[in-house]
């Protein structure tokens, strides 16, 4: 594939100008050489190289690019779009040729970096490019992700750390699912049974029960694997705590599974809280109403007056009640009730049963 999907930025080190300028070599130039970032900046730089012959490289926090890096080379297209539809294929087909190491590699090879690592050349570039002096915090984790890449963790090594996570989940939801399914057949007589009834009661998905359950795993898993990793970090430290064994053992794509289902819970805990403040406000302005209606029915038996009591009724029955209030202070009015205490409009009573001075 290296063969069909030429590009411009593959200097390895071995001979190169840049094994001198920067260091570069055949384990760190996959990292170092942004095109070679599964990203978007690297999508970006590997079409910018393409159409320009050159190639950039991040080293000690400094972009370096390399002009007229492949005389040989020759951007495919006759067009700027044609153009620039090979320069996607070749940055692609490129990158699939990586994932497994360079032609030339023996052993295991140098594969392409982690997404979740790549970042950093991210950050240093779109600062030097914003004229923006990156902080030694940044330059410190750079040099971090790349003695990762150096010891093997690239985009094989991050794809392997799904591999638990994925069993944690699919076990999950299949204890779920077989609990609910033997449940389903012992409470429900056969000639009641239907498939739609069965999976509505048994689809390991939608339901609140199966989320919380996987929040519980994951967080399980995290705690776990967190702990191993930083009683590893401080074991190879000799007495102080090392960050690099840290990040080498502690599960990233378990730590993202289980922030997503933390802000399931947080999403689903504040949907419950607004749910919960309607019912009580609900709740609270149909028992004023029904005092309301039960005063009325009072001063109705005392004062024996029937004129206006369909108002009882039409409170009782409408869902809105603005027709009537005109009916209300007229009651009010024949019943001498001071002119303070009238509430003369709907938006006055709306106030008046939520409790809110007016």
């Amino acid at each position: 594939m290296e063969n069909k999907f030429k590009i411009p930025y593959d200097q390895r080190g071995a001979g190169d100008a840049g094994q001198f300028i920067f260091g570069l070599n055949p384990t760190n130039h996959h990292f170092k050489s942004l095109a070679h970032n599964p990203s978007l900046l690297g999508l970006f730089f590997s079409i910018l190289d393409q159409f320009t012959n050159q190639s950039h490289f991040v080293a000690e926090g400094e972009i370096i690019s390399l002009q007229r890096a492949d005389d040989g080379f020759e951007l495919r297209g006759t067009n700027v779009p044609s153009k620039l539809f090979s320069a996607v294929v070749n940055w692609f087909g490129h990158i699939i040729s990586d994932i497994s190491g360079s032609s030339g590699s023996k052993g295991r090879g140098m594969g392409i970096p982690s997404p979740l690592w790549a970042w950093t050349n991210d950050i240093i570039t779109i600062k030097r490019k914003l004229k923006i002096e990156p902080s030694e915090f940044d330059k410190s984790v750079n040099h971090l992700s790349l003695k990762m890449f150096n010891q093997g963790y690239d985009i094989r090594f991050q794809a392997t750390q799904a591999i638990p996570v994925i069993i944690n989940e699919l076990v999950v939801r299949l204890f779920y699912s077989v609990r609910r399914l033997v449940k389903f057949f012992s409470e429900t007589e056969k000639e009641q049974r239907t498939f739609k009834e069965l999976w509505e009661k048994c689809e390991p998905f939608s339901n609140p029960t199966v989320k919380r359950m996987l929040t519980v795993a994951h967080g399980t898993f995290c705690l776990v694997d967190i702990g191993d990793a930083t009683v590893r970090g401080l074991i190879t430290g000799g007495g102080t705590f090392n960050a690099f064994e840290f990040f080498m053992r502690v599960n990233i794509v378990g730590v993202g599974r289980f922030t997503i289902s933390l802000y399931g819970e947080a999403k689903r805990g504040i949907r419950s809280s607004k749910n919960d403040r309607l019912l009580f406000d609900s709740t609270r302005e149909r028992a004023t109403l029904e005092y309301y209606i039960e005063g009325l029915k009072i001063l109705s038996d005392e004062y024996d007056d029937k004129q206006f009591m369909v108002l009882i009724h039409d409170f009782s029955n409408s869902g809105t009640y603005r027709e009537v209030f005109d009916a209300s202070v007229k009651l009010a009015n024949k019943r001498h009730v001071p002119q303070e205490k009238i509430l003369h409009s709907k938006s006055e009573g709306d106030a008046y049963f939520r409790g809110i001075n007016t």
